[in-house]
């Protein structure tokens, strides 16, 4: 997906300086468990997180 950026669980936190607050990131991996943990650590840091869930539910709805 255009703009898409993959970023591994235990970079999300040291890249939210890097990061857009004034656009919803949405989250996905492929089961919907490190999603969930990444939309936790987005919204603690001031951004505003959707969690897509698995990769393969999120390609539908998109």
């Amino acid at each position: 997906m255009k703009g898409a950026q993959n970023m591994p669980l235990n970079h999300v936190s040291t890249a939210c300086s890097k990061l857009n607050k004034s656009k919803t990131i949405i989250t996905c991996c492929a089961s919907g468990m490190r999603s969930a943990q990444a939309k936790k650590v987005l919204t603690a840091n001031g951004f505003t997180a959707v969690n897509g869930g698995g990769w393969s539910s999120l390609q539908g709805k998109i």
